[in-house]
């Protein structure tokens, strides 16, 4: 994908040129230049490799860059299937 959409074709879509400006705001600019997938996959996993303080970093970065304060999380509170992901697991009373 990254060949077809970002080597092969002039000029860019404005979806690619989305991408881009994103890219360039997280400082990889130089990556872009030299049209260096793998040093921007190696940026995005420097954070995957630090685990949970690696994702909470990015974010941090990513709603600074952004100029947001917040975010809310938008769900559908009855169905299951979404729910095990965020409602907090049920505490046992072994002793009731």
């Amino acid at each position: 994908i990254w060949q077809a959409l970002f080597i092969e074709r002039s000029p860019i879509s404005e979806a690619c040129r989305g991408v881009i400006t994103t890219l360039q705001a997280l400082g990889l600019t130089q990556q872009i230049q030299n049209r260096d997938l793998q040093g921007i996959r190696d940026y995005y996993n420097s954070f995957r490799d630090k685990g949970l303080a690696g994702t909470e970093e990015f974010s941090e970065m990513v709603y600074n860059k952004a100029g947001v304060k917040y975010a809310i999380m938008t769900n559908i509170p009855f169905d299951a299937n979404e729910a095990q992901h965020w409602r907090p697991k049920r505490k046992e009373y072994p002793h009731r």
